[in-house]
């Protein structure tokens, strides 16, 4: 008993000392730009985001309501994380552990890199994480003994690794196919229910929303194959869980290949099967090396199941996990300090962001195609930065909420442009207007497009909808406006000027009007090009219109 209870006292010893690292790791270490991000997602809470589903919103909006700084990203996180590696305990159930099972536990846990950071960065595969660690727990009780409280609160788990991240499904899907029994389970179906009855408000939003995080992750992520691609995968991989984590972990898969064990299987299936989907998704292009962090969990109790009883997977893990465990601390140690390259992107970014502000003081300060940036400088300098897309950047939550609308007409300064400036060891670009005149959010509807074959011309008619409440004047002296068909030939756009048939063009605040313009079209091979009308000035070329495809020859 006495034996019992000390294992217990150690493990809240582990479980105390992991939270107390991680919470003075929080407040060291600065904060990475995609957690700005986010922060700038809890300014604004919602059912859905551009990038990812809305609880690591809800994450940084709590987290800001109590504390500033750091700790206003990263608390809860650091709370979910502790639960995270207590609910992976529980999956064990071990229940005569001793001191050294307790030991070899927390030494397995903190040896995986990707798995350990997610305990003090705020991004979304921490409530991931979380609410896996809860759905494995939970399937566990509900595949020995199905009752009311499992199939609800495995309806439950299910939304909240949906609320996550989108790969929630995969784990759901993956633990489906190791059980087919599943699917004749009506207890299975009533939890499939309440995950999509709670799941509803974000649907509704992607909707209404048009579909972005699908348009995003599905399509617009698509890179053409390069075997580059899968080949650095495997490398990414051995990096995120460690060579030999890894390593024991896929062994393990192979020898209990042919288990009994439901439980056994569905771990098995979660390690590989997110393992080999992803890269297979390197078929479509680069595949983060993160996405795979859900298999931590899975692989986390394979390991530790199969290493306590084994002298030799025992003696294993003293050799070689144990060292990387070492390494992973002494890398977090380096993470807070100055000895990384500003350029890798974990210190330098506060000093940077404070000496834009020390150009731009209280003015608000337009970004053009990094959201990184504008995040950052909304965070440090808690003042108003926004960010306008460009045709050779991606779309972000920016393009949803719009912030810059405000800006409109009014005082603002432009990073990039204008006068050089140099603050300490930092130079760089600003621009001060007195009336901005921004034209992203101008919306072009293509109404009739043709091609002449004559003259290789490209017709096209359309409607622009200014919905500023100032007025677009494409004379504008300080923002001339130019219209740009973007062709896309091959992975790049061939740009060409579209000339409007009107000597100039003004659009009245929240006005509609329809335009006839002509450009000429590339003299490629292909028969059909996909383009997009696109409005260039100094800020940047946006893209203002849906795509379409353009014939070469007259229909």
């Amino acid at each position: 008993m006495n034996k019992q209870l000390d294992s217990k006292k150690l493990f809240i010893i582990y479980l105390t000392l992991w939270l107390v690292t991680d919470i003075l790791q929080a407040v060291a270490m600065e904060i990475h730009a995609d957690e700005a991000y986010y922060a700038f997602y809890g300014e604004y809470l919602s059912w859905g985001y551009y990038d990812h589903p809305p609880m690591v919103a809800l994450l940084t909006h709590i987290s800001s309501l109590l504390f500033d700084g750091n700790l206003g990203v990263r608390l809860l996180t650091t709370l979910l994380h502790i639960g995270t590696v207590f609910l992976t305990w529980k999956c064990i159930d071990h229940t005569d552990a001793d001191n050294s099972h307790v030991t070899l536990f927390f030494i397995l846990a903190a040896s995986m890199p990707m798995f350990v950071a997610y305990g003090f960065m705020t991004t979304p595969d921490a409530p991931l994480l979380f609410f896996v660690a809860a759905f494995i727990l939970t399937y566990r009780h509900f595949i020995t003994a199905p009752d009311w409280r499992s199939t609800v609160m495995l309806g439950v788990t299910m939304a909240g690794m949906m609320y996550s991240k989108y790969h929630g499904a995969l784990v759901i899907l993956l633990v489906i196919l190791s059980n087919l029994r599943l699917l004749r389970e009506w207890r299975f179906y009533l939890s499939c229910l309440i995950a999509l009855t709670l799941f509803i408000p974000h649907i509704v939003w992607q909707v209404n929303a048009g579909f972005p995080s699908l348009n995003y992750h599905l399509i617009a992520r698509n890179q053409t194959f390069s075997w580059f691609f899968p080949l650095e995968y495997i490398p990414n991989q051995i990096a995120v869980f460690n060579p030999f984590i890894l390593a024991l972990a896929l062994y393990l898969c192979w020898k209990q290949r042919h288990t009994q064990s439901q439980f056994v299987r569905s771990m098995i299936f979660l390690t590989v099967g997110f393992i080999a989907f992803f890269w297979l998704m390197t078929a479509k292009g680069h595949a983060e090396p993160h996405w795979t962090v859900a298999a931590s969990i899975p692989m986390l109790i394979l390991s530790y199941r199969y290493t306590i009883d084994n002298a030799r997977l025992t003696l294993y893990s003293r050799r070689f996990i144990l060292p990387m465990t070492l390494l992973v601390i002494v890398a977090r140690g380096i993470l807070c300090s100055d000895l990384l390259p500003e350029r890798i992107g974990f210190n330098g970014k506060e000093e940077y962001s404070h000496a834009i502000h020390e150009v731009c003081g209280e003015m608000p300060v337009v970004f053009t195609g990094s959201f990184q940036q504008a995040s950052l400088y909304r965070f440090f300098n808690n003042d108003n930065a926004v960010v306008l897309s460009a045709l050779d950047s991606r779309r972000t939550q920016f393009d949803i909420i719009q912030p810059d609308m405000e800006l409109q007409d009014r005082p603002a300064y432009i990073f990039g442009l204008g006068e050089e400036h140099k603050v300490g060891d930092h130079t760089f670009r600003c621009h001060y207007t007195e009336n901005l005149q921004a034209v992203n959010r101008i919306n072009i509807t293509v109404n009739n497009i043709r091609t002449v074959k004559t003259d290789n011309t490209c017709i096209v008619d359309m409607d622009l909808q200014n919905p500023y409440h100032s007025d677009i004047d494409f004379a504008n002296q300080e923002f001339p406006v130019k219209m740009q068909i973007a062709y896309l030939v091959g992975n790049e756009y061939r740009m060409e000027d579209c000339r409007l048939l009107c000597d100039s063009l003004k659009i009245a605040a929240g006005a509609t009007i329809t335009v006839r313009g002509i450009a000429d079209f590339p003299t490629v091979a292909e028969k059909k090009l996909p383009g997009v009308v696109c409005l260039s000035n100094r800020i940047c070329t946006s893209v203002n219109s849906r795509p379409f495809v353009i014939q070469t020859e007259e229909q």
